[in-house]
């Protein structure tokens, strides 16, 4: 970023003034300042020794470079002329810049607008596809050069939405946020952070709401987080870090962006997880700081924990098998313990932990028998081993272990479930703490069972037949959504059922509704039988997985009889009478298709 962008004809007025702060790591530190074409740039650079800053205004063009000797952190702070307008970003390194970015801020209401400013270091043409919200586009950014968000789209960052930025080539570039965006009112800057380098654990360090700690928490400066990818599940600890997590958000899908308040009016040490990458970023709230004090025109982008930035001695890793279960079903996490080969000395694990979810039962560990184990079912089982032999772990070697546990009833199947594991030890006589997590996704599980029974499996043709049905539900969850099907076959004619209005006749549908643990519901269908054997068979199904489905069909038969009256005439003759005399055949009996006749005569002499 140079001044030449507040002129013609960017005209972004946000940097009108821009400084650059360099500070150096060691002593006699030389520091150079090059030109976007790598020149040399007359009267700047200079020597510093360890902790000395040296400031300098950039006057001209975009793409100053700044280099050491050693090690140096820069920041830009840039503002308006004629106001108290200024912003602070954190310059990454070129080795930390990637190809594609997001942001949580999100604009304001009525003209409080979130920007970006996009910086191509290539020698050609980037084209950079910009998502938000309300759409999705695609613009190129010269070499060398800076454009806006607002100039390439034609607005800026929608309120209540993030904005994803990538190059469709891959190409590396850059780039800086400004909120309320030239303006003095709520003005803030943070720098963005490659997808590559964004994480699933992130820190919140100095954070307060606003410079008055008893003002109302739903004001002044939030914790803003986005996700990365949809169906996002996010943990907020909201510190001192307890391991408890305060509140949580489920189903964060990608643009969303969560506003987050510590009730105690500050976020400092707040503890964000979540089950994908989030981008996370601290600032001031236009649409609720106050214009003044105790407003808090500052902001930053919390800066994530990959590995290429931290010198790691303690490592841990944490997987679980299988990452989807039914409630009453196991999952296996298995944990390695490790000291990477780049660490200078072996490390003395001497405790472990595994903090199971809530309402997760502990089955076993190749651990053995914990040494304790406190908390609750309700609270999650906090599982100790303290180790009799400590693991001595040199760098590049590494232990592992398993802890199995189960999902029971009342586990979360709204958010995935969070198994934490955490192990101590000593080196070079320092404490070492390591810890990683696991999520598995426990959905509810309820077993249906079915019965039916009839009455009178052998009526009479054109008589009346009872079905009773009765599903129950052997848990171990609530069954959500029950529906029993029993369409009546020919041969049988719907008469009623009850209850009456839970029945559809015409579909053959009963509506259970929901069934508890437990809990059973009966129906009674009445039809009449005007076939010979028929058999009738009824369904269950729901919504909650069932972990059993041999159980839930049941079937009832009905084998209908009928009998046949015939009447004859024989003619006899009587005193020279004609009398005709009937005689009655009837069909007793209806077997293997044959009727069988009984033939009696009836007449009267005179």
């Amino acid at each position: 970023m140079g001044e030449n962008l507040a002129g013609s004809p960017r005209n972004y007025d946000d940097f009108t003034y821009v400084y650059a702060l360099v500070m150096s790591e060691s002593n006699s530190n030389v520091i150079t300042v090059t030109d976007r074409n790598g020149a040399a740039v007359s009267g700047l650079g200079t020597t510093l020794n360890r902790g000395q800053t040296y400031i300098f205004q950039v006057t001209g063009d975009e793409g100053y470079t700044v280099t050491g000797t050693d090690p140096i952190q820069v920041q830009l702070m840039t503002g308006t002329s004629g106001s108290y307008e200024m912003r602070g970003y954190s310059l990454m390194p070129p080795q930390y810049w990637g190809d594609a970015y997001f942001t949580p801020v999100s604009s304001g209401t009525s003209g409080r607008d979130s920007e970006l400013y996009l910086y191509n270091p290539n020698g050609n043409a980037i084209n950079v596809t910009l998502e938000d919200a309300s759409g999705t586009s695609t613009y190129s950014i010269p070499a060398r050069s800076t454009r806006s968000y607002s100039e390439m789209t034609g607005d800026f960052i929608p309120q209540d939405s993030g904005a994803y930025v990538h190059t469709q080539g891959g190409e590396v570039f850059w780039g800086i946020g400004a909120a309320d965006t030239e303006s003095v009112t709520w003005d803030w800057g943070y720098s963005l952070i490659s997808v590559d380098f964004l994480g699933t654990d992130n820190y919140v360090s100095w954070a307060p709401c606003s410079l008055n700690l008893g003002a109302d928490p739903g004001e002044g400066s939030p914790v803003y987080v986005t996700a990365v990818y949809d169906d996002t599940t996010v943990y907020v600890d909201y510190g001192p870090n307890d391991g408890t997590f305060d509140v949580t958000y489920t189903d964060v899908d990608r643009f969303d962006v969560i506003k987050i308040y510590d009730p105690d009016e500050d976020n400092t040490g707040m503890h964000i997880v979540s089950t994908n990458k989030v981008a996370v970023a601290w600032g001031e709230d236009p649409d609720t700081a106050d214009t003044g004090t105790p407003g808090l025109d500052m902001g930053y982008t919390t800066l994530p924990l990959p590995i290429e930035w931290i010198d790691v001695a303690l490592e841990v890793e944490k997987t679980a098998d299988p990452t989807t279960i039914l409630v009453g079903e196991q999952s296996t996490f298995t944990v390695q313990v490790s000291v990477p080969s780049t660490a200078g000395a072996p490390v003395f694990v001497t405790t472990v932990t595994d903090q199971l979810p809530p309402y997760w039962e502990y089955i076993s560990s190749s651990l053995g028998t914990p040494s304790s184990q406190g908390g609750s079912l309700a609270t999650g089982w906090l599982l100790t081993w303290t180790l009799s032999t400590p693991w001595t772990i040199a760098p590049g070697n590494s232990q592992s272990f398993t802890v199995v546990g189960m999902a029971t009833d009342g586990a979360d199947v709204l958010a995935p479930n969070r198994n934490a594991v955490a192990a101590t030890g000593t080196s070079v006589g320092a404490n070492l703490t390591a810890d990683d997590d696991a999520f598995v996704t426990v959905n509810s599980s309820a077993d249906l069972s079915l019965t039916k029974d009839v009455d009178d499996p052998t009526p009479d043709v054109g008589s009346n037949v009872t079905f009773t049905i009765v599903v129950s539900n052997g848990g171990p969850s609530d069954a959500i959504d029950v529906n029993v099907t029993d369409v009546l076959p020919s041969g049988l004619t719907f008469v009623s059922a009850n209850p009456a209005a839970s029945y559809n006749s015409s579909t053959g549908v009963w509506t259970v509704g929901n069934l508890t643990n437990g809990a059973s519901a009966t129906l009674t269908i009445v039809a009449t039988a005007s076939g010979v054997q028929v058999t009738n068979t009824a369904v269950a199904s729901a919504i909650t997985a069932d972990p059993a489905l041999g159980n839930n069909a049941a079937s009832a038969g009905v084998r209908s009889t009928s009998s046949t009256v015939m009447v004859g005439y024989d003619v006899f003759t009587v005193n020279k009478v004609a009398v005709m005399a009937p005689w009655i055949a009837s069909a007793i009996a209806l077997m293997t298709g044959c009727i069988y006749l009984v033939r009696r005569r009836v007449g009267t002499r005179r």
